[in-house]
């Protein structure tokens, strides 16, 4: 279970089951002082159909925002974005077509999330251009940070990735945002609670890679985190603190409950 810091209890463990093609749980772990949530999305439904995720790019909004606007089944934050005036920052693809050719000028060295035809998360090189991929038919692309599971095993030496001309954040202790998959193609999105939220210290970037290689992931990428971290299933953030005081960013990783992107409507 989680607690606040006064002890009482936030959620229990096994905490939803969503029309049984998506599963929330909330979880501790101890080495680290850190609560956490796990979506596993299931890649084939109950009914024998697929679900595939998708990157969007609406302009530059809170993921609240989006789940209010189109009501997708989930949401949650993708690519960077630095600010008004540079809305998108690396590889950005939607749906085949090219929002931003890259390579992020920003968080220099972050290497872009691939999705394909058929739902397939990879990492390609912080040098390649959404162009190129969508030569070879990747349907989505977004700029994060970095894999850090790649065939079951933790990515070393992870890529120095220098945000802003400030460094690499990636030995601080901070809220995360992962997007992963399974070996049967399922998918897990990891939410981490950090600085102080909930009493949790949050993670540095080889405790993610501890904490996937206990859940089982084959593949797991590093999205934007810190403030910029916004789960929402449905319309409801899985965590009180992203209703409305998370990053506005200019991307998201969504689900429709199909593998065709289409925009929703609002009453999903």
């Amino acid at each position: 279970m989680l607690y606040d810091v006064s002890g009482n209890i936030l959620y229990n463990d096994k905490a939803a089951s969503f029309s049984d093609n998506m599963e929330l749980d909330y979880a501790y772990d101890s080495d680290t002082n850190a609560n956490y949530s796990v979506i596993r999305v299931f890649q084939t439904k109950r009914d024998g159909t697929k679900q595939y995720p998708f990157v969007r790019y609406p302009g530059r909004m809170k993921a609240s925002e989006l789940a209010a606007q189109e009501g997708w089944s989930l949401i949650i934050n993708a690519g960077l974005g630095v600010s008004a005036s540079q809305p998108i920052d690396g590889v950005a693809i939607e749906n085949g077509i090219v929002k931003n050719d890259g390579p992020a000028t920003y968080h220099v060295g972050a290497m872009p999330l691939t999705i394909d035809t058929n739902g397939n998360l990879n990492a390609v090189d912080a040098n390649t251009t959404a162009s190129s991929l969508v030569s070879e038919g990747i349907v989505s692309a977004t700029c994060g940070f970095c894999a850090i599971i790649d065939n079951y095993q933790a990515v070393s030496p992870l890529p120095d990735v220098n945000i802003g001309g400030a460094g690499n954040h990636f030995n601080q202790n901070a809220q995360r945002q992962i997007i992963g998959q399974f070996g049967n193609g399922d998918y897990a999105i990891v939410s981490c609670a950090g600085r102080s939220q909930f009493n949790s210290d949050g993670w540095k970037l080889s405790e993610a890679q501890t904490i996937c290689i206990k859940l089982g992931l084959k593949f797991a990428y590093n999205l934007d985190g810190g403030k910029s971290v916004a789960t929402f299933l449905r319309k409801k953030p899985v965590w009180d603190f992203m209703a409305g005081e998370t990053r506005i960013v200019p991307s998201f990783i969504v689900f429709n409950g199909t593998d065709t992107f289409s925009i929703p409507s609002a009453n999903i």
